[in-house]
């Protein structure tokens, strides 16, 4: 199967897609006031949207957050999130910042882009996490209906 691109957790990527906008909306919005997202910062959210869109599931898919076993998940894969999520944090800053700003849109809250990686750390950590949560949580009701029959 070498050189075929092999995505084995469709569902977290699929989970992923839907978590990027969310963090990014949701740091906009942790910033500033509602209506002035749409008033001034309106393009600066899509344009971060977009990129984070692009940049951020490669960058997962290159650090193998898509290729794991999330069941089984333990220290080693929260510094594996750790590092792949500020990777692609800081490659999205660092296009939103020093190629885009004053190109693109003339307006943009920096603050947002810690916001979105603090949120985004939490996000996709916990929606890995949760596989294994739910995995002993699942083997310990079953191992206490086999001690009750």
């Amino acid at each position: 199967m070498k050189g075929k691109f092999i995505l084995r957790n469709r569902h977290v990527f699929i989970i992923d897609i839907l978590i990027i906008p969310i963090s990014i909306l949701s740091a906009y919005v942790l910033r500033l006031e509602l209506f002035e997202i749409f008033d001034t910062y309106l393009y600066s959210l899509l344009w971060m949207i977009g990129v984070s869109l692009i940049i951020k599931p490669i960058t997962y898919y290159l650090f193998g957050l898509y290729r794991r076993m999330w069941v089984y998940a333990s220290i080693p894969e929260i510094k594996l999130i750790f590092f792949a999520v500020t990777t692609a944090s800081a490659l999205v800053s660092a296009l939103m910042y020093f190629v885009l700003y004053g190109n693109v849109f003339y307006s943009f809250p920096r603050s947002t882009l810690v916001i979105d990686w603090i949120l985004s750390l939490l996000l996709v950590g916990g929606q890995r996490f949760s596989f294994r949560i739910f995995s002993e949580s699942a083997r310990q009701s079953a191992s206490l209906k086999r001690t009750k029959a």
